[in-house]
Formats: structure tokens, sequence, C-alpha cells
């Protein structure tokens, strides 16, 4: 449903780098863990990109920061592993309960993958605020209610301002270097 809708918001894009499901498989197998099929469907729907200016997919197809794979997300949970620290969360590889789903250059977006219940939701780490939030949605449907405005919290206004400026168009298509 809430793909639908993204996808109905970005009409018109032409996408880039879409994985298929050998390239789910390829790292699944690599990091050990299932992705939830929303979570796939969702970024094989938009391969590379970037939501208005800043919130980036993660995904098996792309290269560089934008990639998921293993090497990236221990890159990350070395490069962030104070900050981690200070909120209590442990990354992969300490933990199975979240990977990284997207990225913004202040915000990243985990998904759960520990708890059976909860496994579509994703979580956000706000950097700037140290402070993590069970979005206790799946990735799709918090993005179309981000672009919407239909989350009522401030954090969500300053985030939802600081990805869509101006008249940024909701989704824009990259190949990754």
């Amino acid at each position: 449903m809430f793909l639908n809708r993204c996808l109905q918001l970005a009409v018109g894009c032409t996408f880039n780098e879409q994985p298929s499901e050998a390239d789910w498989r390829r790292v699944e197998m690599e990091i050990g863990l299932r992705i939830p099929d929303i979570h796939k469907q969702f970024v094989s729907a938009f391969g590379s990109g970037t939501f208005g200016e800043d919130l980036y997919l993660q995904n098996p197809k792309a290269s560089g920061f934008c990639r998921l794979g293993r090497e990236r997300l221990l890159d990350y949970a070395s490069s962030h592993a104070l900050l981690l620290k200070d909120v209590k969360r442990n990354v992969y590889p300490k933990s199975n309960l979240v990977l990284v789903a997207a990225t913004t250059s202040r915000n990243d977006f985990f998904l759960d993958l520990g708890a059976p219940q909860k496994s579509e939701n994703v979580w956000f780490f706000d950097l700037g605020m140290l402070r993590v939030i069970d979005l206790r949605m799946p990735f799709p449907e918090f993005v179309y209610k981000l672009y919407v405005n239909e989350l009522d919290y401030d954090w969500a206004k300053g985030l939802r301002n600081s990805i869509w400026i101006g008249d940024s168009p909701f989704f824009k298509p990259i190949t990754t270097p």
C-alpha cells in the first residue's frame, strides 16, 4: 500500500540500480540476516537515489556509501561506535537487532531484525540529539507519512524540512560511482 503511494509520488522517474532477487540473496548470505520483504520490495522499486535532498537508501546493487553489504555495515559500526555506545545500542556485527536501511547527513534509519513482531519496523537514530526512536512502522510507510506531513512530532517536521527543501522532488534516482 505505502510502496504504491510512494511510487505515485515519484511518477516520471527513471529508476537506476534496482536490486534483483539475486542481489538480495547475496547480501543476506553475506551478512547472515534476512531482510524483510517489504523493505526489499521498496528498495527494489526505487533503486539507488535520494528522497528529497538528503535521504539515501542503502541498496545491495549500489556502490560506495549507498551500498548495503557487510563491508559497509562494519565501517558504519566502527565509525559510529562512540555514538552508539552513548545511546546504548549495538549494531551489526555485535547485534543482529539492527541494520542500516537509509541515511541522511545527520540521521540514520535501521531495520529491527531481532524481534519477529518488529521485523518490518524502522528505527530512527538522531545523531545530533543522540536518541533512538522506534517508529513502529515499516520504512515505506514512514517515508510516505513524513513526506505528506502525517507525523505529528517536532523532530519529524524538522527532518522533513531538511530532506525536502523548497520544491525538491519526492525522489531523485542516482547512479552511484
